[in-house]
């Protein structure tokens, strides 16, 4: 009897630690995915405003990681200049695991502008 209630005690608990296990293990893969977005951001800021092109574009297994960023670049138009040219372009980076489908569920988002005249 003593060793069926034993039982009992510790099931509840192998359960519990198996699932902490598997949330530590998801947020691992979020810390990376959110370490490579910083670093595509980190990339495209430095290009500037005139060599990132407007388009959407899949980046496959980025930085030799089963990664997939997503990268959609489209120009604001409700900020132009005099001329009525688009002077901000809008970034939206989102990373899934690798491959791609257009059904996944990404892992991180990240959105940023790019100014024509820098910051």
């Amino acid at each position: 009897m003593a060793s069926l209630l034993l039982v009992l005690a510790i099931l509840p608990i192998f359960a519990a630690l198996a699932a902490s296990l598997l949330a530590m293990e998801e947020s691992v893969v979020v810390t990376i995915a959110t370490g490579l977005l910083q670093d595509r951001a980190e990339v495209l800021k430095a290009a500037g405003y005139d060599l990132v092109l407007v388009g959407t574009r899949v980046l496959e297994n980025y930085d030799g990681r089963p990664f997939d960023i997503h990268e959609e670049v489209t120009s604001v138009e409700t900020m132009t200049d005099s001329d009525g040219i688009s002077v901000v372009k809008r970034v939206v980076l989102t990373i899934y695991r690798h491959p791609y489908a257009e059904a996944a569920r990404p892992l991180a988002r990240w959105e940023f502008l790019l100014y024509a005249d820098g910051i």
